[in-house]
């Protein structure tokens, strides 16, 4: 019987000297949860996400406890998730400020301007607000789990919020695809911005003036070359195939060969209904290229005859000054998928040389 409690003192010394050293090892390897007497949970902490209070911005982050980890490296962790939790809210009203914009100024044919904005926006998840430093910190005592809240005054947000949306009307309108009409709007807009608010509050950050000259230099560029162009341009694909970037080829043939020529952006499908558009732009002139793609099958074989009929308008009188049917291409294979867009305008262009240049040089003339 001595035997066996002196057997059972000798498990339970083992047992116990284990825990102590496994504890005194984990101290050493690990401050991430250090042995403190209990604090209640206070009250931004139970309230988490819905804490709030006048006059401030306030984000809240969690960081589970993992013993590979310092008590410094759960903070921080925390930390990215309380100022994430912040720059979201700041995302959603960049995006619903830009769409009321675009909203207003449906009037103008740019009610379209910007999808790429919201996409561009939705996608930064990465936005960050320099110099906010945790305001508050706590850690359960049994849980070990760090919570951490991060406050920025209203004022910042709504500077930090308008900057960004003005950064994003000035990328927006670096796109060489939009018309000269919406990029000088967004530009506009972004200027707009930079004249109401005070960047220079914000930490690392271009001042005011410092996105004023930047954004003015660009207004210049865009009306010399608002100057210089008088002729429109638009591509009226009414092919099964609606490949944009196949039109890429038709573009550089005229764009590089007529002076101030500048594509329209439009859904158009019709004559009539582009020069509606283009009647919205400040263009003099207007060259039209309609696309129509005939297929049919013969003994086995697919034929496509790809058609295109040039014109051009006065856009103030809405007058046909030059037009030309005789533009085609005809593309044959055994597989119908094999006649595409890109294919027949290699072939058009290639085999219609004489007629291409001889209607551009009169709309040069």
């Amino acid at each position: 019987m001595k035997n066996k409690q002196h057997l059972f003192s000798i498990v339970v010394s083992l047992l116990l000297l284990n825990m102590f050293s496994i504890k005194e090892s984990f101290s050493e390897s690990s401050d991430s949860c250090v042995s403190s007497a209990a604090t209640p949970m206070p009250k931004w902490v139970d309230l988490g996400y819905a804490y709030n209070k006048k006059g401030y911005r306030y984000g809240f982050g969690i960081a589970r406890f993992d013993s590979n980890k310092t008590k410094q490296k759960l903070l921080d962790e925390a930390a990215l998730y309380a100022r994430q939790d912040i720059a979201s809210g700041i995302e959603t009203k960049v995006i619903s400020d830009i769409n009321i914009s675009i909203d207003q100024i449906s009037t103008l044919n740019i009610d379209s301007v910007n999808k790429n904005i919201k996409t561009r926006t939705k996608s930064s998840s990465n936005i960050s607000l320099p110099g906010l430093s945790i305001y508050k910190s706590w850690q359960d005592n049994k849980s070990c789990d760090v919570y951490v809240q991060i406050r920025v005054k209203d004022a910042i947000v709504r500077i930090y919020t308008e900057k960004l949306k003005a950064e994003n009307f000035f990328k927006e309108a670096l796109n060489t695809k939009k018309s000269i009409s919406d990029r000088t709007f967004l530009i506009k807009e972004a200027i707009k911005i930079a004249e109401s608010y005070k960047f220079s509050q914000l930490q690392k950050s271009l001042s005011s003036a410092q996105s004023l000259r930047k954004y003015r230099r660009e207004l210049d560029k865009l009306n010399q070359i608002k100057n210089k162009q008088k002729n429109a341009f638009v591509i009226i694909n009414n092919t099964k195939d609606k490949n944009d970037a196949a039109l890429d080829i038709l573009r550089k043939e005229f764009m590089s060969s007529i002076d101030g020529l500048y594509e329209i952006q439009s859904n158009c499908d019709s004559i009539t209904d582009c020069m509606k558009s283009i009647n919205e732009t400040e263009a003099k002139y207007a060259v039209i290229i309609v696309l129509n793609m005939h297929l049919k099958k013969i003994s086995g074989i697919w034929s496509g005859e790809l058609n295109a009929d040039l014109s051009y308008w006065d856009v103030i009188k809405n007058q046909n000054i030059i037009s030309t049917a005789d533009i085609k291409a005809n593309v044959i294979n055994r597989h119908k998928s094999k006649i595409t867009l890109d294919k027949s305008l290699i072939k058009l262009i290639k085999i219609n040389q004489n007629n291409l240049k001889g209607f551009m040089d009169k709309v040069k003339s």
